[in-house]
């Protein structure tokens, strides 16, 4: 299939807005002209029509336009969502979260089936939690057929999110509006490797998330590959999500980058490396990406 162009993250809520323009310059100065609409944009988006009308303004100026976006999570965001009146408001949420990707031409939103829950050691069964994701998914995806985007549900860390649970939810759910974003760093957290047991795992994904009992996964990305419809690059050491610069982790890109490819479905490429948190510039991290997509493993 033909390489869509790679859109990238930025952390926006790290620089005051008057250097919103700095940034779209570096980036379309190293040949860049996507940007991801992250969960700090997007609810501004929907909110404040003159933030949007502004930053809009900005992609017209720089030749820049958004390639993906992503929603919000947390309580009252999360579509496992169990208390009833956060549950009404997280719909909403998500409804004006679609909507205002659609107007702002994303063509996708990825959208989290929720991890908060697991937290939590009352948690109701995975199960049940599934039926919870699956309900609030019929109902946006008429939204998200309305707006002209495709609903994307995440590989992540946690018992809510895994390859199982994803698969079982695209058994109930057939859809041209509903697909999966995967999430590179997420798997090679997730996987089994030689080597590799599960208590190795970083404290947080270990206990909090799986309460001392994480299970491992396999051939995650060749499973997903008919559901793909966008994909977060990003590396990690296999214990612990860093979102740092394909490299410098453990993944064996060789290998994933041709799966990767031959994703039917796949709409959208997205670096998702925290190059602020990790003093990144942003030269080498398009630089790396496109080196990346290009065939050109590290």
């Amino acid at each position: 299939m033909a390489a869509p162009a790679i859109s990238h993250y930025w952390s926006w809520g790290a620089v005051p807005e008057k250097f919103y323009g700095n940034v779209m310059a570096e980036f379309r100065d190293n040949g860049v002209n996507r940007l991801i609409l992250t969960h700090f944009l997007l609810p501004r988006f929907a909110e404040e029509p003159e933030f949007r009308k502004s930053v809009l303004s900005l992609c017209s100026r720089f030749s820049m336009r958004f390639d993906g976006a992503h929603a919000p999570w947390g309580n009252a965001w999360d579509l496992n969502e169990t208390d009833s009146d956060a549950r009404k408001l997280m719909l909403r949420n998500q409804k004006r979260m679609i909507e205002a990707a659609g107007e702002a031409g994303a063509g996708s939103i990825v959208i989290h089936i929720g991890d908060s829950i697991c937290k939590r050691a009352d948690a109701p069964p995975v199960p049940v939690l599934r039926d919870l994701a699956v309900a609030a998914l019929e109902e946006l995806l008429p939204a998200a057929e309305k707006a002209g985007v495709t609903v994307a549900i995440e590989n992540i860390i946690a018992p809510t999110d895994t390859i199982g649970e994803l698969l079982a939810i695209f058994e109930r759910i057939d859809s041209p509006y509903l697909g999966c974003c995967y999430d590179s760093g997420h798997e090679n957290v997730m996987t089994a490797t030689p080597g590799k047991r599960p208590d190795m795992l970083c404290e947080y994904i270990r206990d909090t998330l799986w309460h001392g009992k994480p299970q491992l996964q396999e051939r995650i990305l060749e499973r997903l590959t008919p559901h793909i419809v966008c994909c977060h690059l990003h590396d990690n050491d296999g214990l612990n999500d860093a979102h740092t610069l394909p490299g410098l982790g453990t993944i064996d890109w060789a290998e994933k980058i041709p799966l990767l490819r031959q994703s039917p479905r796949l709409m959208s490429v997205q670096n998702e490396m925290n190059c602020v948190g990790h003093e990144i510039s942003v030269r080498r991290m398009v630089e790396t990406c496109d080196a990346l997509w290009r065939g050109e493993h590290l």
